[in-house]
Parts: C-alpha cells; sequence; structure tokens
C-alpha cells in the first residue's frame, strides 16, 4: 500500500523540475511496494530533492502492522550511524567558535579519560582523524541496551567497565588507514561535554538543531516512532545505543529532507540555506579525507558515481532500522530513505540505485548490491524453509549481485530463533556451516542452535569445531564446559 506526500511548495516548482525527477517521482509507487513486498519491509519513507528544494515526500506500508498505522512524513525513525554528520557539524561548530582544534591532539580537550596508547601514538589521535575513521581506536559498533538497563557513562563505556569488548584503545597507528570505529565517536561525544560543560545532548540540540529547526529530531524516541521488525517479521523492542555521537539520533521524514537538502550547501535554494555552520566547514566535512581512499569524509560516506558525480551522505543499519541519505551536491539533488525493517537496507539499496539510474544515467560502483539472505526471505516465509534453501543455492554464485558472506544466513538465523522458529534456524545454520565451513562463527552459532533443539552431540561437536578455528572463542569454550566436555 503506498501513501503519497508532496509538499505544497511542490506544486509551485514542478516546473522547474527536470522530467526525469518528475517520472522518477511517479515510479516510486510501482518501486517502493514491490520492493517492500519482495524484501519483507513494512514501511518505508523517501523524500527527493531536485534544484535544492524538496520535490515530494512519500510514505509506503506501515509504521506499525499490527496496528495497521500507515508511514508518513512525521513517522519517526531511529537514525542510527546517520547521527554522524550531525555529529560532525558539533564538532565543527566547536572549531568555527574556536573551542577546539582538528588537528591538535584530542587528549587536549578531554578531561576525564586519556586515550590509551599501547602500542601507537595517542598524540596522534586528532579530532580530524576520529571524524573520519582513521585514528586508529577500536569498537566498529556498540552493542545495544534493553530498555530497562543502564547505559554506562561515557567514562565507564570507553574503559571496559560494563562490557570489557566496549574498550576503546588504538588497534592500528592514526592516520594510516580507515577503520570504522563508533568508540571514536564515543570519544569525541566526550570531548563536545567536556569543552563546553554540558550533556552532549544538550549542545547538540541547542547549537545545531535549533539553528537547523528541525524540532522532531533528537536523541528520544517519541510518541510517533515507527515499530521495528527483524527479517522474518518479528516485532522488536527498541533498544538504547551507548554513543549518542555514533547512533543515538530519531528523526522524521520531515526533518530529513530538509537536512538533506541543507547538505547541498551552495545548490541549496534560498528556504535551506543555514548559517549553522559556514559552507567553508560542510565542503571540509564532505570532502574525502586523508587514508580513507576517497570513501569518508568528516562524518560523511563519500564517493563517485560512474559518471563521475559526487555523492555525499551516510547510511544507517541497526537492529530493525535501514536507513539512507544520499545528495549530489554539484546538482543540487538528493534523496533520504527511510525504512523499519532489518531488512530495509535492500530496500534502500535498490530505490537509490534507481534514482541515480533515473537521474543521472550511473550508479557508484560496486553500490547496488543487496543481501542474499534477505532475497530468500519471502520464499521462506510463503513456502518453507527448504524452498528458501534451494533459492539460495542457485543465488550464491551471483556475487555481482549479492552481498555473499557468513554473517547473511548467520542473522537470518538468529532472526527466526527470536521468533521461536528453531528447527527452522537449524536448517539456515547448517546451510551456512556447509558454505563457510572453515570459519568458526557459523559452527557456533549452529551449536547453539543445536542446544535450543535439544541436539546435545551435534551442539558439543560444533562448538568444539568453532573453538579449533578460534582458540580464542570463550562463548564457545564456556558452553562446552556446561555440556560436560
Amino acid at each position: 500500500m503506498g501513501i503519497r506526500f508532496i509538499l505544497a511548495v511542490a506544486l509551485f516548482i514542478v516546473p522547474l523540475v527536470n522530467a526525469q525527477d518528475v517520472q522518477f517521482v511517479d515510479q516510486l509507487d510501482e518501486i517502493v511496494p514491490r520492493l517492500l513486498d519482495e524484501y519483507s519491509v513494512p514501511g518505508a519513507a523517501i523524500a527527493l530533492i531536485e534544484n535544492g528544494e524538496i520535490i515530494a515526500m512519500q510514505g509506503y506500508g506501515y509504521a506499525d502492522v499490527q496496528n495497521g498505522t500507515p508511514v508518513t512524513e512525521n513517522t519517526q525513525f531511529r537514525l542510527g550511524s546517520i547521527s554522524k554528520p550531525f555529529t560532525a557539524w558539533a564538532l565543527l561548530k566547536l572549531a568555527e567558535d574556536g573551542l577546539v582544534n582538528l588537528d591538535l591532539p584530542a587528549d587536549t580537550y578531554l578531561e576525564r579519560w586519556e586515550i590509551p596508547s599501547g602500542s601507537f601514538d595517542a598524540s596522534r589521535v586528532t579530532i580530524r582523524r576520529l571524524l573520519s575513521h582513521t585514528a586508529g581506536t577500536s569498537v566498529e559498533y556498540f552493542d545495544d541496551y534493553g530498555p530497562t538497563e543502564t547505559v554506562p557513562e561515557l567514562v565507564d563505556l570507553v574503559s571496559g567497565a560494563d562490557r570489557d569488548h566496549h574498550r576503546v584503545e588504538l588497534v592500528k597507528p592514526p592516520g594510516l588507514q580507515w577503520l570504522y570505529s563508533d568508540g571514536g565517536y564515543a570519544i569525541l561525544e566526550m570531548i563536545v561535554e567536556d569543552v563546553t560543560g554540558s550533556t552532549f545532548e544538550e549542545y547538540v540540540s541547542e547549537k545545531i538543531l535549533d539553528g537547523l529547526k528541525i524540532s522532531s529530531t533528537g536523541y528520544s524516541a517519541s510518541r510517533q516512532l515507527a515499530t521495528s521488525y527483524n527479517s522474518v517479521g518479528t516485532r522488536l523492542v527498541e533498544e538504547q545505543y551507548a554513543s549518542k555521537a555514533a547512533s543515538g539520533l530519531y528523526s522524521t521524514l520531515s526533518d530529513m529532507a530538509a537536512f538533506a537538502a541543507m547538505n547541498l550547501g551552495a545548490t541549496a535554494s534560498d528556504d535551506f540555506k543555514t548559517d549553522v555552520i559556514s559552507e567553508e566547514s560542510l565542503l571540509l566535512a564532505q570532502t574525502p579525507a586523508p587514508d580513507t581512499r576517497g570513501g569518508y569524509g568528516l562524518g560523511y560516506s563519500t564517493r563517485l558515481t560512474l559518471a563521475g558525480d559526487a555523492v555525499v551522505g551516510h547510511g544507517a543499519a541497526a537492529a530493525g532500522w535501514h536507513s539512507n541519505f544520499a545528495v549530489l551536491p554539484a546538482r543540487g539533488q538528493g534523496i533520504v530513505i527511510l525504512t523499519n525493517s532489518s531488512s530495509g537496507g535492500n530496500v534502500t539499496t535498490l530505490v537509490r540505485c534507481s534514482w541515480y539510474q533515473a537521474i543521472i544515467g550511473a550508479m557508484p560502483a560496486g553500490a547496488c548490491k543487496t543481501d542474499i539472505a534477505a532475497r530468500i526471505v519471502k520464499p521462506l516465509m510463503d513456502e518453507g524453509v527448504e524452498e528458501a534453501i534451494r533459492q539460495f543455492r542457485s543465488l550464491v554464485s551471483r556475487t555481482g549481485e549479492y552481498n555473499v558472506d557468513e554473517w547473511q544466513l548467520n542473522g537470518l538465523g538468529y532472526d527466526l530463533l527470536a521468533s521461536g522458529r528453531i528447527d527452522d534456524a537449524v536448517r539456515i545454520f547448517e546451510v551456512n556451516v556447509e558454505f563457510f565451513t572453515s570459519h568458526a562463527n557459523p559452527h557456533d552459532s549452529l551449536a547453539e542452535a543445536y542446544m535450543l533443539q535439544g541436539n546435545t552431540e551435534g551442539a558439543r561437536t560444533h562448538f568444539q569445531r568453532s573453538l579449533e578455528i578460534d582458540p580464542s572463542n570463550d562463548n564457545a569454550r564456556d558452553k562446552l564446559l556446561k555440556l560436560g566436555s
């Protein structure tokens, strides 16, 4: 089901819009419902920008399936890692105000904690490198915390006091290579607090969000929050993320469309010009930083289409939430796609690629692959696990079309476990072991599923195999002790 929303201003600017864009707006009503059905995604919200103006905002499907609540431009979504560009604006604002220098050691601004040096020189960790993921810091992602759990204070978080694998330290020499790190963004969050004396949420809300006039964006969920779902349609409970700077924001299509338009800089219409940060700072953030191979600026993903057009923006992939926004500043064009499903990344990828094709006839290299596991969810739900496995075997060799790795079926298997479909999960994990038999994690996951199924011998066999491949697998070692091995 598609629900369409066109801004009033769009009625006045449509004559200025390229015919390709008008045609693509119309195509969305055919493309998006088909993709939502094909990938079992409940809902999506999409905005298009042309000539620096928002020309359309469209909602499709459901914000809440059980209650039949439709997606609208005011439905709230968790932004996940799309929080990072907002964090970049906060640090750039501090730099413009003379409160930080992007190239001094980050420890200069830290009062409650200092970066552990270990084998590497912590003085080479700078705000610029933290923003561009080139500081060499650990922790790709923090865990989510349940709704009743206490999220640790920042110092305890980055020190690993709560969970050892959350300890932020240097694992690569700073300034040498790109290494995605939510741990680095937790350090930036602490810098903002230590420099300003405010909480991170207070500073970003007052200095960035209020200035941008996006009042439905913030670090707390509202009553308009969509329900999120896993890949097999099970309703999820909204959890808390440990670092606001890395992944803490919530927003609506209306607000995100405005923010995307503001990211066009010089090509934004007058309605979306902003002085929250300067055009020079925005251009700096959107320019590929050193040591990122052209793929990341300061808080922004950066890439080129095959036609040579610069694309900047960010994606988000959290349990139950997959979204993306992208702008082409030289063209004054942009797109925002928000979804409420763990399989939503496939919808964002294919809609974005259709948009690239429609407006410029070329796509960023390698940008249009989808997840092979998501491709078999619908046959699994409609025809059963054996049909899903049959289709997986026929698709797995098409690596040019699909992302194929051990994590694809692994994630699907755990979604099935969370839905109480233990036997189906076991079959999915067995196929994953078949295709990735030399990897430790598929064996570990299959063993856990066997335990739930009551197959003690099978669990013991695969925990042992996982431990043989990866002797550091403490989970397998602990489970074997419980099984009496």
